[in-house]
């Protein structure tokens, strides 16, 4: 029998299996991100730069996991987790940025994120 699960531990997703949109406003991370991810088997089904395109992304693709930066030009990140909440409930969001202040941390995680990562960490400890 094969597995899709090679740790073959109870409700943890394979990696070859996660389903990613990655959401910045700046090209060239979104496609650094995808490269990094693709490389280790996670598949990359949208890049998007505006809340508009994705929360129709998610909408419609139902991602595994949202990396998501929250400074999107003039708009907030965290102004579409809720809406992605309602349409994607399952969909883990992790919010990816520069911003180390423990305000922008907390008001991350009240929004209700379910992780946050510094955008100066290495590929390695994005994957861990």
């Amino acid at each position: 029998m094969t597995s899709d699960n090679p740790s073959g531990r109870p409700g943890e997703i394979s990696p070859l299996k996660l389903r990613v949109i990655v959401v910045d406003d700046h090209r060239i991370v979104r496609e650094g991100l995808r490269i990094i991810l693709e490389k280790t088997g996670i598949h990359v089904v949208a890049d998007t730069e505006s809340i508009d395109d994705t929360i129709a992304a998610v909408t419609l693709l139902q991602p595994d996991v949202l990396l998501l930066d929250l400074n999107l030009g003039e708009h907030n990140g965290l102004d579409m987790v809720r809406p992605i909440r309602q349409k994607s409930p399952d969909t883990k969001i992790i919010v990816l940025t520069a911003d180390e202040q423990a305000a922008t941390l907390q008001q991350a995680l009240i929004s209700g994120v379910d992780g946050y990562q510094l955008k100066n960490a290495s590929a390695r400890e994005l994957l861990d």
